[in-house]
């Protein structure tokens, strides 16, 4: 495993690398590895890339329960034509917001709407992090995203200690566009959200 004051010096290897060979040094390790992914804007792009290079890598789904109609369809078509293992977890049976309408949906910057987070997005991810023992956990979270995000890097350290690594993280809109043309994909654009909101902020798991 890279030891947290290695990641300058790993992160400077890797640099300029392309993501397969980013994917490949981080599946050298033999710790247990997933990768999660909210199939929203680009991310068939990484799925693509671990599920061809090796397809038994656990890919978590943390299903709200609030994405759109056009969301579950695509996920649905994605899972279907990529012939992907999805390990999806949903918030737990005693949570206040499983089952209410979208429309309820607590306001941004209220303590109700950190409680929603905490229960349809962050609850679900800290029990597949558990129940998976992930060691290490891919993801497609990129430079420019938020303010946050500017200050990690290809490899960094989640607050849980477990080692997450972003192969893309310096790729442009443009490249990934570029991409997604060439090996055929097709990008679910039209996503929402809902412990996000804005573009810009984070839903809780990455900071």
């Amino acid at each position: 495993m890279v030891d947290v004051l290695n990641l300058d010096k790993i992160n400077l290897r890797f640099r300029y690398s392309k993501p397969e060979d980013i994917i490949n040094y981080t599946l050298s390790y033999t710790e247990p590895t997933v990768l999660t992914t909210n199939f929203g804007p680009y991310e068939i792009a990484l799925v693509y890339l671990i599920n061809s290079l090796n397809s038994s890598i656990p890919i978590i789904w943390i299903d709200t329960g609030f994405n759109t109609n056009e969301t579950y369809d695509y996920v649905k078509k994605t899972i279907y034509r990529h012939q992907l293992k999805i390990l999806k977890y949903e918030p737990n049976e005693n949570s206040k917001f499983k089952k209410i309408n979208a429309n309820q949906i607590p306001n941004l910057n209220t303590k109700e709407h950190e409680l929603f987070t905490h229960d349809v997005k962050i609850e679900p991810f800290n029990r597949a992090m558990k129940e998976t023992k992930a060691k290490i956990w891919i993801t497609n979270i990129r430079k420019g995203q938020t303010k946050h995000r500017d200050n990690l890097d290809i490899f960094s350290y989640s607050k849980n200690r477990i080692l997450k690594v972003s192969p893309f993280f310096y790729w442009s809109d443009e490249k990934l566009n570029e991409f997604i043309r060439k090996n055929e994909l097709i990008n679910n654009v039209k996503y929402f959200d809902p412990t996000k909101v804005l573009k810009n902020r984070e839903c809780g798991i990455h900071n």
